[in-house]
């Protein structure tokens, strides 16, 4: 068997800048920086999404659902600084599971078994 070198998808990179951009967050910055990561964080997450949907992923699929709900641009939702804060990091990790079950680096593990 040929050793081969899976590229990450289009999605998985998503996923990891909004990771990258959510741990950002974390620090004071303008206000238009959290613009820009409400979409970028809903476009990866949305992307996430239909990404679990083919692999039966009821986990990944329902919290890329979340994080696109949550982090939406169109309907706000408000919380305090501080809450926000705890949200960014959570969804850094979040976007981390989801950057990592997107390159398909499980399937290769087990031998692309799964």
């Amino acid at each position: 068997m040929a050793d081969q070198k899976q590229e990450p998808s289009l999605t998985a990179w998503a996923c990891g800048i909004a990771a990258v951009m959510c741990l950002i967050a974390i620090a004071d910055l303008p206000y238009g920086f959290y613009i820009l990561l409400r979409w970028v964080v809903t476009a990866a997450a949305v992307a996430a999404a239909f990404k679990f949907i083919e692999p039966k992923r009821p986990a990944l699929l329902f919290a890329a659902i979340g994080l696109a709900l949550l982090f939406n641009p169109i309907v706000r939702v408000h919380f305090d600084k501080e809450v926000w804060r705890v949200l960014d990091f959570i969804a850094a990790v979040v976007h981390s599971v989801m950057a990592w079950a997107a390159t398909g680096v499980r399937k290769q593990l087990a031998g692309g078994a799964v």
